[in-house]
């Protein structure tokens, strides 16, 4: 696995490569000045117009030979695309933006061709109580997963491309998931994960059939993963067994109730 830095700040940005792709404008489907890296729109990069700071992150795969995307998914001139914000959306690009740290204060997945329809996601593992996320294993270094709605008798078009990962009880990164063979030879940021390697992500017997039958249709398993640094990667544990390490919800270790994230990390 490869670690890679992404910008905070237009100024990094540009300092990096970036290029500036799309100004904000109230016609476009997403909110923010959006840059991309050698032309990969496997990630965009969403930064505010007034303060250059970064508001959310976008994914991109070409709408060619790949099953028919639905929502979260938008269709945008023969691509698929997916937005999340880490501000609210009202305040990107207007003269109410937030100052609240460098990467905001929450996490947000566009639902709709409005970027004012959105899944709130919880910032704490205990607000995934009572809805359709489903608890996958804890993976050492990513914090323990979660799976929307993952079932053995959903179809492939029904698979919610996004994963989150929680650490001590906190949200400390997500992903996106594709069930698509996607050519990932010029994508630094999609990669191509085997049944065995998936292994290591799920544990209910419901995702395991899932995958069984999805592998069957003969698609393939792409996944990004973007961490927002809460805990630092190197305290990013699973429980052993008598033991309790950050990852486990029952930790007792005392940690301050909010956290400032202080960079962003993708993984391929």
């Amino acid at each position: 696995m490869k670690l890679f830095r992404l910008p905070l700040t237009t100024s990094q940005a540009k300092s990096g490569n970036w290029v500036q792709d799309t100004r904000c404008d109230n016609q476009n489907f997403f909110r923010g000045n959006r840059y991309t890296l050698r032309k990969d729109k496997s990630v965009m990069l969403l930064f505010d117009d007034s303060n250059s700071k970064i508001v959310g992150i976008q994914g991109e795969i070409p709408k060619k030979k790949v099953l028919r995307k639905s929502l979260p998914w938008i269709h945008d001139r023969g691509h698929y695309v997916i937005t999340a914000y880490f501000r609210d959306p009202v305040s990107i690009c207007s003269n109410n933006t937030s100052s609240t740290g460098i990467l905001g204060d929450r996490l947000l997945i566009q639902n709709d061709s409005s970027a004012f329809d959105y899944v709130t996601i919880p910032l704490r593992e205990q607000g995934l109580m009572g809805t359709k996320w489903v608890k996958g294993k804890c993976f050492w270094s990513m914090g323990q997963l979660y799976w929307y709605n993952i079932s053995s008798r959903m179809a492939c078009r029904d698979m919610f491309p996004v994963f989150l990962m929680y650490n001590n009880g906190e949200l400390n990164g997500f992903g996106w998931i594709v069930l698509d063979d996607l050519d990932i030879t010029t994508s630094t940021s999609f990669v191509r994960a085997t049944s065995t390697s998936f292994q290591v992500f799920y544990h209910s017997s419901s995702f395991e059939l899932a995958i069984s039958r999805l592998e069957n249709t003969g698609l393939r398993w792409h996944r990004s993963a973007l961490w927002v640094n809460i805990f630092p990667r190197w305290r990013l544990f699973c429980p052993l067994k008598q033991s309790t390490m950050p990852c486990d919800t029952n930790s007792t270790q005392d940690f301050p109730e909010t956290r400032t994230a202080n960079y962003i990390d993708i993984i391929f």
